[in-house]
């Protein structure tokens, strides 16, 4: 089943339209419809040509005396002509995983088309079968003719009974369109009322490993963020992947995926996630989420409605496609941490009715939502719990503490470390964190995991390390602290090692003169000689 592609940002000359379902199932639907219409094309073939060659001399019967046997003729060789231009078709479908015409008109015209023949075929093979039984008298004497012309009828028959599977299927893809629009809205705004709890399914195991096949359809939400639009890169690095990047721009940009825009393997989509989103993926990496204090305070119900209503529109659509979704929650579902380093058993020590709660216990509702699909529904799902993360692409004036130094730095401006300065965070370089979250989602490991650079720092530590790389002529000073920030802020990565093999590689000291330089481009700030 295909549909047009989502509007793109930026030229997209191309004429054809993108399937909505998984690579892998387009290619294993078409796949059986090639062979049903190969089948179809061989048998109609075979019988126009026995029946055209049905000739036994001038003084014998001939096809072209009977007006059943040149219907039967005609119809085998017009079906012929039209399987073969369909598996042209087909072969072009499963190559591109597309197709010339939207989802909604393709499938009709195929089930409507496949109709049309096989009637044409089966009425005029029955009217060959009368005939047949009409001349049944004479073959004493034209024996061989009625015998060819049986052995035509019946592969028209086979021909037939191809044709008509292959218009079965096509019958089913109109069903599945129709029942898939109907039931969009109430599955992709989880509208499953259905209260009593269900025993999780036990998949097949040959459906875990697609999870592991190469060409994948990958929808990533806030993919025009800091950490999404990296991910993109990781991902489209492997050139059998399709990338849909569905993003508000809220704290996104597009400039973060200008080498992107215009390949036909990527699709972006300026979508909200608290709205259903219909599109069919083999994967979900979930990031969209405001993640600077400065945005998630500034609109608290946004941040919590994305992070709740948001995540069960992405579990509908995994529910619906059966995909496999990846929640990337934080560090902050520990709040401020009464043990140290923070392990994944640990349950946080939140205010759940602080100005930060609409982020920290919207990431907590939602790993609660992943768990109750997963337990319910038998979704496929990964928890990450990312730490602090840093590197290029942060927005300049996020308020987060390495962009802030950063940038202060740069514009020649004091360090102002919140107070007393002592207290902790670890920061994980952005390609480090990219890494972590794909063995994640490829990974046998339900999570939750937590990604992060276990490397501690405190913000004078920080100011300090910056202040020497940067600028060491910037002051440090002291300003006010935020209610609830966290006094320290360490992850435990013991699963992360044992369970996906992952560390971190980047060195902070090595990880902030590429963040700077990043910086200093979108600034427009060169560095002093």
């Amino acid at each position: 089943m295909r549909s047009p592609q989502p509007h793109r940002s930026g030229g997209d000359t191309q004429q054809h339209f993108q399937s909505t379902v998984s690579v892998q199932k387009l290619k294993r639907f078409n796949s059986l419809i090639l062979v049903f219409r190969f089948a179809a094309f061989c048998f109609s073939l075979a019988s126009a040509v026995f029946m055209l060659t049905n000739s036994r001399g001038s003084d014998s019967l001939h096809w072209y005396n009977f007006d059943a046997f040149r219907y039967v003729v005609a119809a085998n060789a017009i079906v012929a002509i039209y399987s073969l231009f369909e598996m042209a078709a087909s072969v072009w479908e499963i190559s591109r995983n597309a197709t010339l015409f939207p989802e909604i008109c393709q499938v009709w015209f195929d089930f409507g088309h496949d109709q049309v023949f096989a009637y044409l075929l089966l009425s005029a093979n029955t009217a060959g079968t009368e005939l047949a039984r009409t001349l049944k008298d004479t073959c004493t004497d034209n024996k061989a003719f009625c015998v060819q012309s049986d052995i035509a009828i019946v592969l028209g028959f086979a021909g037939f009974l191809f044709l008509g599977t292959s218009s079965l299927f096509s019958g089913f893809r109109v069903i599945r369109l129709i029942l898939n629009w109907t039931r969009m809205s109430k599955e992709a705004s989880n509208g499953d009322h259905n209260s009593a709890a269900k025993a999780p399914p036990t998949p097949s195991p040959l459906r875990f490993s697609k999870f592991f096949q190469s060409n994948m359809r990958i929808l990533i939400t806030g993919g025009a963020g800091f950490i999404g639009s990296h991910l993109v890169d990781r991902l489209m690095e492997n050139e059998k992947n399709e990338v849909i990047v569905a993003d508000n721009y809220f704290t996104g940009s597009k400039d973060n995926l200008k080498k992107w825009i215009g390949h036909p393997r990527f699709e972006l989509i300026r979508h909200d996630v608290t709205e259903p989103l219909l599109v069919e993926v083999d994967q979900i990496y979930h990031l969209a989420c405001p993640a600077s204090p400065i945005f998630y305070k500034y609109n608290p119900v946004k941040t919590i409605k994305t992070n709740v209503i948001g995540t069960l529109n992405m579990l509908g659509l995994a529910k619906r496609v059966g995909a496999r979704i990846l929640l990337t929650s934080t560090s902050e579902v520990y709040g401020d941490p009464l043990i140290h380093p923070q392990n994944e058993s640990y349950w946080g020590n939140v205010n759940p009715i602080g100005v930060r709660s609409c982020y920290d216990e919207g990431k907590r509702v939602a790993e609660t939502l992943m768990f109750d699909y997963h337990r319910q529904h038998g979704i496929e799902i990964r928890i990450a719990r990312i730490f602090n993360t840093y590197g290029p692409r942060m927005n300049i004036d996020d308020g987060r503490v390495v962009s802030n130094f950063i940038a202060q730095a740069i514009r020649n401006e004091p360090l102002t470390v919140q107070a007393p300065g002592t207290q902790t965070r670890s920061f994980c370089y952005v390609s480090d964190m990219v890494d972590g979250l794909i063995r994640l989602m490829e990974g046998e490991n339900t999570g939750p995991i937590n990604i992060g650079n276990p490397g501690e720092f405190t913000m004078i530590e920080l100011a300090e390390t910056v202040k020497e790389l940067i600028n060491p002529e910037v002051k440090i000073i002291s300003v006010e602290n935020t209610p609830d920030d966290p006094r320290q802020r360490k992850p435990d990565i013991t699963k992360a090692k044992e369970l996906l093999g992952w560390e971190p590689k980047i060195k902070l000291r090595d990880g902030l003169p590429l963040m700077e330089e990043d910086f200093r481009q979108r600034l427009g700030v060169p560095r002093k000689n």
